[in-house]
């Protein structure tokens, strides 16, 4: 799986990259299933919603996986992109679980 990441009015900081790959990567397990030759993809996209804002929800995160069929998307804004960003990921290991179950074989009886 391929991790890209973009920032928009943020640095990208060795630790921040660090950060997202150590908690995206863990979902290779969850859809080697679906990606038996290792080409999916996820995008991160980082960004600040204003820059002469403080405080509040100043940083936004969206992921971007797609998988065989369909993309999954999640979106999600916080005081702090770590925060942002876990966010984003327990959304997206939600929408890999629902997809997993619809694409399932059913079995007959």
């Amino acid at each position: 799986m391929n991790i890209r990441i973009t920032t928009i009015k943020v640095d990208l900081t060795p630790s921040l990259k660090d950060y997202i790959e150590m908690r995206f990567a863990p979902f290779e397990k969850l859809i080697a299933r679906f990606d038996p030759a290792g080409g999916a993809e996820i995008w991160v996209e980082v960004s600040r919603t204003t820059q002469h804002h403080k405080h509040g929800d100043v940083f936004r995160v969206v992921g971007n996986l797609k998988l065989p069929g369909k993309l999954l998307r999640a979106e999600e804004t916080a005081p702090d992109p770590r925060a942002a960003i876990d966010a984003v990921k327990n959304i997206l290991k939600i929408e890999i679980e629902k997809y997993k179950t619809k694409s399932s074989p059913r079995r007959g009886k």
